[in-house]
């Protein structure tokens, strides 16, 4: 590299450089979504530091100090020193991201499934939690119906919180509420669910509460009212 024309210490920075981008050698494909994103924006900051808005003395129209020819009117000369990752093989946190997320949100689907069954199934709650419903929500013969708000058009559904999760409603419930750990109330009920749901299973990751049925009308604790989808096929509970 050419460090003629430069201040005496711009030797020391380019090994700095080097010694900085040596860790993040690596295809972009083999660093961590985490790693990536902080890798581009040490990139974007270290740039930013070289711009001069006013260009260089002489030359208005070259505002990149690192990148400069030894001739005044040349560019074909310029030189720079070694990026820190190949332009060519940087992934932006975009592309990455959502392999990221997708993998976060499986892991959070199945924490939250073997909650679901610890707490409404099994009945292991925390003597702290105030109210827990214990039920037999894993009972075979017990049927998950998709619903959807009233007055929607036919084919809507209630999505979840998390990406593909769907509410439904199981009936026939037999559910043991404790408060604080100790006997509450007990009896049959309909419950709605949030989980992921297909045709022919239904994997349950939140109990939203009970709900009371009018004909095929289902209503929350908050008068919400909820249509029962004929055209799904009803699920059956899948751990």
């Amino acid at each position: 590299m050419d460090t003629k024309m430069r201040d005496p210490q711009f030797p020391a920075f380019v090994l700095c450089m080097m010694d900085l981008s040596r860790p993040h050698s690596r295809p972009s494909s083999a660093l961590s979504p985490v790693t990536l994103r902080a890798v581009n924006d040490q990139v974007m900051k270290i740039e930013q530091l070289f711009l001069l808005p006013a260009g260089l003395p002489g030359r208005p129209d070259t505002r990149e100090a690192l990148v400069i020819s030894p001739v005044l009117h040349c560019y074909f000369r310029a030189t720079a020193p070694p990026p820190l990752v190949r332009k060519s093989r940087l992934a932006t946190p975009r592309q990455r991201l959502p392999e990221f997320t997708s993998a976060r949100t499986a892991k959070v689907a199945r924490m939250s499934a073997k909650k679901f069954n610890k707490q409404h199934i099994d009945g292991e709650a925390s003597e702290k939690k105030p109210i827990n419903t214990q039920g037999n929500f894993d009972d075979p013969s017990k049927r998950y119906v998709s619903v959807r708000p009233s007055g929607d058009p036919k084919g809507s559904r209630v999505p979840g919180t998390q990406p593909g999760q769907k509410k439904a409603v199981v009936e026939g419930i037999s559910f043991k509420d404790t408060n604080y750990g100790k006997p509450a109330a007990d009896g049959t009920a309909a419950f709605m669910v949030t989980g992921k749901k297909d045709k022919k299973s239904m994997r349950p990751e939140h109990l939203d509460g009970q709900v009371t049925k009018e004909g095929k009308k289902y209503k929350d604790k908050h008068d919400n009212e909820f249509s029962e989808c004929s055209s799904s096929t009803s699920a059956y509970y899948d751990n």
